[in-house]
């Protein structure tokens, strides 16, 4: 007799002989969102009858494998992970307790974020490019030598999926340029003989890269039937897109975020067409706009260890239960210092300093300036450093403030140094340059963020035109260049300075 334990929605017109399913998405089980690990610890609870010496044995490996899902952290998935945690902390496993040393994790201080990226990725990665029995192994090893053995040889091959996903990430991404492929609603890419164990993961980056639903296709060149995974943006439900594509799909399954099919390697062109025809019906602009969103409005004087400790109770954080994002309106920039491709703003607000990091946003972060006021928004954290914690602000986006950015003098100094430069009705540089002319024409630096904001400005006015190309700024005149005109008429302007208030 076999008996199959599932999660994933069901193709009901193709389900497989057996004596049960047992699947929380039949009608009937009121929560439908447990993650498989969750569906197979419901089977051994119900097996045992709820014996706590045996249920309290399975669960940390249920929680592990719920946050590894990435499947919402409410309802029972919320306490599997909860106690699963709590319990995983004082394990007597010895493979989990290796693992946790080889990674440099503390299994004292696991998090839902320790499992999410040290330990879930390092189980995974075995099964990704070989066969997951060493991680079977581990689990079940009981000498301590042994067990840090194969801790270290799952290490090692983490170290060769991140390689191997790097190598197709670099490849996909050739050939989204290469096809400008990133003008489609959905990007389909393929080729032949990328390692199907890690094409979810590349999909998985390409859509954070885009914001656009991808889908990553391992093609055979004996045209075996191709292997794809997808992953999905907030609003656009990717396995009811594949549905609508079954007639030339071979097999798929899986989730409104998440999902993987299997096709005919010549049926490809016509599946990009096909979901990309159905995605334009389904995807607004609403739902292709990235969002960040904020919980709550904070101070500086907020970000403290005792808010940080009382934020904690919130936890487990993941899908379906973020970790709080709060917004921080009108901080001035004191001092900016970056490190590899990380940057730290040191801000100030009435009487209050904090230096907050910002990480992996050296790009966003260098278009600001010392003196320039920024609206920023991100979580709030503790940071331990030689034994003391410290609290922080963690910046996960930055922006001009829409209180103060920008002032008539600013604006003015802009239009001069334009008005300056223009000659025959063009003016071709760059906003560095540009940035560079007025910082020294009128001895006062100017950040790019606020040149092309003002620059926005002249153009509300119908003062200018301009146009970012690959070789640079054009920037043009009109109408008005040569008018009087009043400020307030601009959108723009009313947006970033202190009027907005009143």
């Amino acid at each position: 007799d076999l008996i199959i334990t599932d999660h994933h929605s069901l193709c009901e017109t193709s389900l497989p002989d057996c004596t049960a399913i047992i699947n929380p998405k039949i009608p009937g089980y009121p929560f439908k969102n447990l993650a498989g690990v969750g569906v197979a610890y419901k089977l051994i609870y119900k097996m045992c009858g709820g014996d706590k010496r045996i249920t309290e044995k399975y669960l940390p490996f249920a929680a592990i494998g719920t946050i590894a899902d990435l499947v919402e952290l409410y309802d029972e998935n919320r306490h599997i992970v909860k106690e699963g945690l709590r319990l995983l902390k004082n394990t007597d496993n010895i493979g989990i307790k290796a693992l946790f040393e080889a990674c440099g994790a503390d299994i004292k201080n696991v998090c839902a974020s320790t499992i999410g990226f040290m330990i879930g990725p390092r189980l995974n990665a075995a099964g990704r490019l070989s066969s997951a029995d060493i991680s079977v192994k581990l689990l079940n090893e009981t000498d301590k030598e042994n067990a840090k053995i194969i801790a270290d040889e799952l290490n090692k091959e983490n170290e060769c999926r991140k390689s191997e996903e790097q190598k197709i990430l670099k490849e996909a991404l050739e050939i989204i340029e290469k096809d400008k492929l990133y003008e489609n609603e959905v990007i389909v890419v393929a080729k032949d003989n990328w390692h199907h164990g890690v094409i979810g993961i590349v999909s998985s980056k390409i859509t954070d890269m885009f914001y656009k639903p991808s889908i990553v296709i391992s093609t055979d060149e004996n045209s075996s039937p191709s292997k794809a995974s997808g992953r999905s943006i907030e609003g656009f439900n990717l396995f009811d897109a594949l549905s609508h594509c079954k007639d030339i799909l071979i097999k798929f399954g899986g989730h409104s975020l998440a999902a993987g099919l299997s096709i005919e390697k010549e049926k490809i062109g016509s599946f990009n067409r096909m979901i990309n025809e159905y995605a334009k019906e389904k995807i607004t602009e609403e739902i292709a706009t990235p969002k960040i969103l904020i919980d709550a409005e904070c101070s500086l004087e907020n970000i403290s260890l005792e808010t940080a400790n009382e934020l904690k109770t919130l936890e487990p954080f993941g899908m379906g239960n973020t970790t709080p994002c709060f917004c921080i309106n009108s901080v001035t920039i004191s001092q900016i210092k970056f490190s590899s491709n990380h940057a730290f703003i040191t801000s100030s607000k009435d009487s209050s300093f904090i230096t907050m990091p910002a990480f992996n946003m050296k790009d966003e972060v260098s278009s600001f300036l010392p003196g320039d006021i920024i609206d920023v928004c991100g979580n709030i954290g503790i940071n331990t450093y030689k034994g003391v914690d410290y609290p922080q602000f963690i910046i996960r986006d930055i922006r001009p403030s829409h209180f103060g950015f920008i002032n008539r003098k600013a604006v003015l100094n802009v239009y001069m140094i334009i008005k300056n430069l223009l000659g025959g009705k063009k003016l071709k540089t760059s906003s560095e340059d540009l940035a560079k002319l007025i910082s020294e024409k009128f001895n006062v630096k100017i950040s790019i963020n606020k040149l092309c904001e003002s620059m926005k400005i002249l153009s509300d006015l119908e003062l200018i035109e301009f146009k970012q190309t690959e070789n640079g700024l054009l920037i043009y005149e009109k109408q008005n260049f040569l008018k009087k005109t009043n400020i307030e008429k601009s959108k723009t302007y009313l947006l970033y300075n202190e009027k907005r208030r009143k």
